[in-house]
């Protein structure tokens, strides 16, 4: 009796446990792969209203938003940007994998 009642928690345990494995591996593909995807999408549906509404105001000014599309990129640039949020990305990440794990402990 008390082996039945074992093996049947023991068996709901495994079961919840590749249940949460099996969605935590789900969710973090589709964070890697589809998230910045759709961000991108997004972002860039924005900015294409954005400019378009700009040049449907100031018909002359297409040239201004381009340019200052590319003042973006050298300032970016200039600011190493890319640099910053690469790093900052990944302490973030590394910040998230430690305390999944419990390796760093709450101050």
């Amino acid at each position: 009796m008390l082996a039945a009642i074992a093996g049947f928690i023991s068996d709901l345990l495994a079961s919840s446990v590749v249940r949460f494995l099996a969605i935590k591996l789900v969710l973090s593909a589709l964070f890697i792969t589809v998230l910045p995807i759709v961000l991108n999408n997004l972002f860039y549906r924005i900015l294409s209203s954005f400019l378009s509404s700009i040049s449907s105001h100031f018909p002359d000014t297409q040239s201004v938003t381009v340019q200052l599309t590319g003042l973006a990129a050298f300032l970016a640039d200039h600011l190493q940007l890319v640099s910053f949020v690469s790093i900052l990305m990944s302490a973030l990440a590394l910040r998230v994998t430690f305390k999944l794990f419990g390796l760093l402990k709450p101050l």
